[in-house]
């Protein structure tokens, strides 16, 4: 809580509650209070309201991913809400948190940039730097699929759906076909890092289906990105880290 709390010390549209130590233990947090909404609770607001809603909640996940190499690896419907007034974004519960290395941070940028130009040499390199390890011809194909689908809300500079379908049917669909292949190829061992990405862009994009959110994604994602630094990352990361007075 005291990292991400760091890590949006000067942004707006995000906020942490505050930890009282001296009303703690290892057992009892206690935190102040945040008034706020259940996202699902804007499903049918205008789609100005809707598609900043999205925006806030890509940029409250990644912000830190990309900025820090940190992410809130849960973004059950739990774990937010939504303050009226502004739109802004509350978050709750840190207990499925990830702390990255630059390097797998390079590897998502590399991967997507990859995709883009369908080179297959630096999509093998930028699975090495996630932790993936013996990518065949075969085994890169498969695993290919899988990134086509989360990236591909990013790969065009237009206004679209985080999907063509409202439904999680496909992404379904894909992840079971990713798996068979996989295991008739002797499967994978995918790094506890991707699981934890993973987790977090299937879970946010089913928020994004909900509210019927379109979103220029590709110029987000860009801005994000755009001056990446992995060592600038790690001296961001460590001294959040220290202000929350915690170690890796």
């Amino acid at each position: 809580m005291a990292v991400f709390r760091n890590i949006f010390s000067n942004i707006n549209f995000v906020h942490v509650p505050k930890t009282y130590d001296k009303l703690s233990t290892k057992r009892l947090l206690t935190m102040s209070w945040l008034e706020g909404e259940p996202i699902l609770n804007f499903k049918k607001s205008p789609k100005e309201t809707r598609n900043t809603l999205a925006a806030n909640m890509y940029k409250a996940w990644y912000k830190p991913f990309f900025e820090f190499g940190v992410l809130h690896g849960d973004p059950h419907l739990g774990n937010y809400s939504v303050q009226k007034k502004d739109l802004s974004i509350n978050i709750y519960d840190f207990g499925c948190m990830r702390i990255f290395n630059g390097n797998f941070i390079q590897g998502v940028i590399d991967l997507y940039f990859a995709l883009q130009e369908k080179d297959n040499s630096k999509a093998v390199h930028a699975y090495e730097q996630w932790g993936f390890t013996d990518i065949t011809k075969e085994k890169l194909k498969v695993l290919n699929k899988w990134a086509g689908f989360l990236y591909s809300p990013l790969m065009e500079d237009k206004i679209q759906k985080i999907q063509e379908s409202d439904s999680g049917i496909y992404g379904a669909q894909i992840a079971s076909e990713v798996h068979q292949e996989l295991k008739k190829l002797g499967g994978v061992k995918p790094p506890k890092e991707f699981v934890f990405m993973d987790r977090a862009a299937v879970g946010l994009g089913s928020v994004f289906m909900h509210l019927k959110a379109e979103v220029n994604w590709y110029r987000i994602f860009h801005e994000l990105i755009e001056d990446f630094n992995s060592e600038k990352l790690m001296k961001n990361q460590q001294k959040a880290l220290n202000l929350a007075n915690l170690s890796i």
